[in-house]
């Protein structure tokens, strides 16, 4: 793997934080970066505007799912930082 051993840093966006229609990074890095790293960017408004008022994530590994579950913060201004719940899409969409 091209970041094994290396600091790395992923930069998410809004919606499905990871899965589905952003499967380019895949479980294996996400595990390997560590939730700690990863930055999310959003507007306000995007959030507010989310159907299931949470961020979700489907990366095909149910243990990496969970791993981000909770709540991450996310960078909606130069000032301003919120905390928005990151579901698991299988439990949230089927539920």
């Amino acid at each position: 793997m091209l970041i094994a051993g290396e600091p790395a840093r992923i930069v998410g966006g809004q919606g499905f934080l990871f899965g589905r229609g952003n499967q380019q990074i895949s479980a294996k890095v996400i595990a390997e970066v560590g939730v700690e790293n990863i930055v999310i960017v959003s507007s306000l408004e995007k959030l507010v505007a989310l159907p299931v008022k949470a961020m979700l994530v489907d990366t095909g590994n149910a243990s990496v799912d969970d791993l981000l579950a909770g709540y991450l913060p996310v960078i909606v201004s130069d000032a301003r930082t919120v905390m928005m719940p990151v579901k698991n899409a299988t439990n949230e969409l089927t539920d």
